[in-house]
């Protein structure tokens, strides 16, 4: 599975990184971790409605759909700009979160390397209409990020 380094942050995610950090290229795969991370322990808010999100999986799970309605624009936040370069996977999992067919077809996408790789096909073959879907219209905003994957 190839990973995709984001073209945009925001500010205060650059600022957060340093240009001379030598393991930024190999982390660049987990800038979504990263960033969501930095946005849950900068606000007492999220700590407090997902407790220990980090340790807790099922807590991190509802941490990501939080994450998903921010980037799907179900709600407005505060943190919308520096999750932004990574809407493309919050949605994906948000869409994956709310499908039993889906966890049904990807029981570990969220765990497993070779799965996730399974969930972002069926992602790129929703966008580019090898089947209707009714992800269809939340998947397309990123289909050229799906696609470059």
């Amino acid at each position: 599975m190839r990973s995709r380094t984001p073209t945009a942050c925001s500010r205060t995610t650059r600022r957060s990184r340093s240009i001379s950090d030598s393991a930024s290229g190999l982390l660049a795969a987990y800038g979504y971790y990263y960033d969501l991370h930095l946005v849950y322990d900068q606000r007492g808010d999220l700590q407090a409605a997902f407790p220990n999100a980090f340790t807790n999986s099922a807590s991190y799970t509802l941490l990501l759909d939080w994450a998903g309605g921010v980037a799907t624009g179900a709600f407005a936040d505060s943190s919308s700009s520096t999750l932004a370069p990574y809407n493309y996977w919050f949605v994906l999992v948000y869409v994956y979160n709310s499908r039993g067919d889906l966890q049904a077809a990807f029981p570990n996408a969220l765990t497993s390397g070779v799965s996730w790789a399974e969930l972002v096909t069926w992602a790129q073959n929703v966008v580019n209409h090898k089947f209707p879907d009714s992800a269809y219209a939340t998947l397309l905003p990123y289909a050229s990020e799906y696609n470059q994957l």
